[in-house]
């Protein structure tokens, strides 16, 4: 239920997971490694809703947002949450 971007999500997932912070790279060099095919893929904007339905079906989110949900799977995976 909580939007975020790819960058969000990509920066909490390594945190949880006590990886290495996620870099930025320059638009000019992710298009020219990936090539006119895979860039826009990788850049488009996908946001999605669940209000239809959380409204036609009733359902709700196990979890509240991204972030407890990650933090769910790292408890399984016996990682040490943050």
């Amino acid at each position: 239920d909580t939007p975020c971007s790819v960058e969000e999500f990509s920066q909490h997932l390594a945190q949880v997971f006590n990886a290495r912070q996620v870099i930025h790279v320059p638009a000019f060099m992710l298009r020219i490694v990936l090539g006119k095919y895979i860039y826009p893929t990788i850049m488009m904007n996908a946001r999605v809703s669940n209000a239809l339905i959380k409204r036609e079906l009733g359902w709700q989110p196990k979890f509240p947002s991204y972030r407890e949900g990650l933090q769910s799977l790292a408890a399984q995976n016996n990682r040490q949450v943050p």
